[in-house]
């Protein structure tokens, strides 16, 4: 879509292509704007199909593609002049006023102004729906100075100097971001970011929070993960008794395969072996891995939260088991754990400072309030596809929570597996202190950048009383 610009009259035209019949122009979106779509939360729209939720603003398909071009190139000059508006505020009047003020050196007031002739918005043209609004870099070179331009986005999602040389240029500091792909870069441009806990930054993705590198394995599984109706897929929020749940259900899953006593796999890998993450194994580089050969059902990890779970997990038959755990033991198990995490590569963070950053929802995969909402409201819906337990529950009773979990996964303990102890050797198999004091547990790296060591602390139920203040606990209960 070619664009003339008039610097006589300072007009700027656009010989648009045709529209689709909602307004939204989605026929014109590339494949990069399609993809992003898929990542971005959705609702009904007011005069297109949809509204899409992108930097923490609702817009539709055809602007976000404009907004995203204007914010990856435009650089300001230092006497240009933005004006900013939500629409119906009045834009026309501010750009006509704007205007005629700045130019009345130029333009006479009386006769054969441009706004006799011109609409304000020609005049001052606006970034997402003239400048930008096509897949082609406008040349703002000949326009005369001050420039004045019009625009509808957030003060946050105003093009930032130098975000972009920022995000070509970031290191690794234990984040793995040496690793991201183009692609990822330009992506972390368009998200809202937070100090990290043991990278520089985490940033907001799909309503979460998570390392940049985390992001470009998310995208990736999102977009190719096709799973099977006797899938098994375990999520967590970190530090909620992932590696506990993941030796449980192989141990469950796979008794008639491998004997409980001598020789077991759980006593020569680590769980997280037994049982990967999609984003941390599967999807953490930049190819496809091969699951065909995986023996069914097949078992798989996740911090996920669950409304950005791939759609062949949530309308498949596959099944979904969350383990919760009180916030505050939670909180202050992530905070050993972070802080043992490469110690050489950043100072440790102080528990009052984590704390503040823990309550605001800033921390992998967090807020943990919306996380675990999520699936509990998923287990009371869809009782047959999500099964909701809690950490001090099975801490309490794991007999009775073992064979909860066997039903629900379809392998059931029949009476003789009873007789014979097979609940009881399961549970003393996958216990914290049988886990902890393993070999394999005690090397090596599981998950990249996580030592296999500092997966067991103490696993206990109330341990946070011993480093939160009545005051803490007072405002991560409200």
């Amino acid at each position: 879509m070619p664009i003339s610009i008039n610097t006589t009259s300072m007009t700027i035209t656009h010989y648009p292509k045709n529209q689709s019949s909602n307004g939204g122009g989605e026929e014109e979106l590339s494949h990069e704007c399609k993809e992003l779509l898929l990542s971005l939360p959705k609702e009904k729209g007011w005069r297109t199909s949809h509204l899409y939720k992108y930097q923490e603003f609702w817009c539709q398909a055809i602007e976000i593609q404009s907004i995203v071009s204007f914010q990856r190139h435009f650089q300001a000059s230092d006497n240009d002049v933005v004006l900013a508006t939500i629409p119906k505020s009045g834009t026309t009047w501010l750009k006509a006023l704007a205007f005629a003020i700045v130019n009345r050196k130029r333009f006479a007031l009386e006769n054969n102004h441009p706004l006799l002739t011109s609409n304000p918005h020609d005049l001052v043209p606006f970034f997402e729906y003239k400048l930008y609004a096509n897949r082609q870099l406008p040349d703002l070179s000949n326009l005369p100075h001050p420039r004045l331009f019009g625009t509808h986005l957030p003060f946050p999602s105003l093009p930032k100097l130098g975000r972009r040389k920022e995000v070509e240029n970031l290191i690794s500091n234990g984040g793995g971001e040496e690793e991201l792909s183009h692609e990822c870069k330009e992506l972390l441009l368009s998200l809202p970011k937070e100090k990290g806990w043991r990278t520089s930054h985490l940033y907001k993705y799909q309503e979460f929070w998570c390392q940049a590198i985390e992001i470009q394995s998310i995208v990736s599984f999102q977009r190719h993960f096709q799973a099977s109706d006797n899938d098994v897929v375990l999520a967590t929020i970190p530090k909620s008794g992932t590696t506990w749940l993941k030796a449980l259900a192989f141990a469950i899953v796979n008794r008639k395969r491998f004997a409980l006593e001598n020789n077991h796999p759980l006593l020569t890998s680590n769980p997280h072996d037994l049982v990967p993450f999609f984003e941390y194994k599967l999807y953490a580089n930049r190819q496809l891995p091969d699951l065909s050969n995986l023996p069914h059902p097949r078992l798989f990890g996740t911090h996920l939260p669950f409304p950005s779970l791939p759609n062949s997990i949530k309308k498949s038959g596959c099944r979904v088991v969350y383990i919760c755990r009180n916030p505050f033991d939670t909180f202050i198990s992530s905070w050993h754990f972070l802080n043992k995490v490469d110690p050489g590569s950043k100072a440790p963070m102080s528990l009052d400072e984590a704390f503040e950053m823990y309550c605001k929802g800033v921390i992998g995969f967090g807020p943990f309030w919306d996380h675990m909402l999520g699936y509990w409201k998923e287990s009371i819906e869809r009782p047959h596809k999500v099964l909701f337990l809690k950490y001090e529950d099975l801490k309490e009773d794991v007999t009775f929570h073992l064979k909860k979990l066997a039903e629900f996964l379809g392998f059931p303990f029949s009476l003789e597996e009873e007789r014979a102890g097979d609940v009881e050797k399961i549970a003393k198999l996958c216990s914290f202190e049988n886990m902890k004091a393993l070999e394999v547990n005690k090397a090596g790296k599981s998950i990249k950048y996580f030592e296999n060591k500092t997966l067991f602390r103490k696993g206990e139920v109330g341990d946070w009383v011993n480093y939160l203040t009545p005051r803490m606990e007072e405002q991560l209960t409200r």
